[in-house]
């Protein structure tokens, strides 16, 4: 978990339960959450009352493997996903504030929006449901909603790349170490990389 960019906090679970999230989180008095596909976090947010962000950095790499899988129908989606991204990189070159980047979205990222979703529907009439087209495009419409969210706040991010850069060194490393000894050993390790990804 990151909170306001700041400070890191990692939780180690013996499983994948919304009772994880839900424990961690109770209390949280923010506005937004925002997560990768993982279903939990729609129960989450829901029981928190409030909104609920998607990552495009997770819908975009679904596109990306159908396209390096031979989807040729993927590269204009992918196309138009770096047009947000250009926006987002010219707003924090030009050090908008959050009102001018909701600005630049409202202008700029909503109209690539609007493309973005009709050529992802128009592809999934035809792409087969269970092939790495018609999954991305499942992805990316049944998250819809969260995945245009970030346009109503300048403050809010279009990915949550931020966690996905600190969990990082820790999904490498336990490929060579395989296992925490224990849960309590997990529960240090996690207290260790708390601190150390804060800093």
């Amino acid at each position: 978990y990151i909170g306001d960019r700041k400070w890191v906090w990692f939780d180690w679970q013996p499983g994948r339960a919304r009772s994880g999230p839900m424990e961690v989180l109770q209390g949280f008095t923010g506005d937004y959450l925002q997560s990768d596909g993982y279903e939990v976090y729609n129960h989450v947010s829901g029981q928190l009352h409030v909104g609920h962000l998607a990552c495009w950095a997770h819908a975009r790499r679904k596109f990306v493997e159908a396209y390096e899988s031979g989807s040729r129908q993927a590269g204009p989606v992918i196309e138009l996903i770096a047009g947000l991204y250009r926006i987002e990189a010219e707003a924090k070159e030009n050090g908008l504030d959050h009102a001018q980047i909701k600005e630049a979205r409202k202008s700029g990222s909503l109209p690539i929006l609007n493309q973005i979703k009709a050529a992802i529907e128009e592809i999934s009439k035809s792409a087969l449901p269970k092939a790495g087209l018609g999954k991305a495009c499942a992805y990316a419409l049944a998250r819809w909603e969260q995945l245009t969210l970030y346009c109503d706040d300048g403050e809010l991010q279009i990915d949550n790349n931020i966690v996905e850069r600190s969990i990082r060194p820790v999904t490498l490393g336990r490929k060579n170490w395989l296992f925490s000894g224990s849960e309590d050993g997990a529960d240090f390790a996690a207290a260790f990389y708390s601190l150390i990804e804060t800093c």
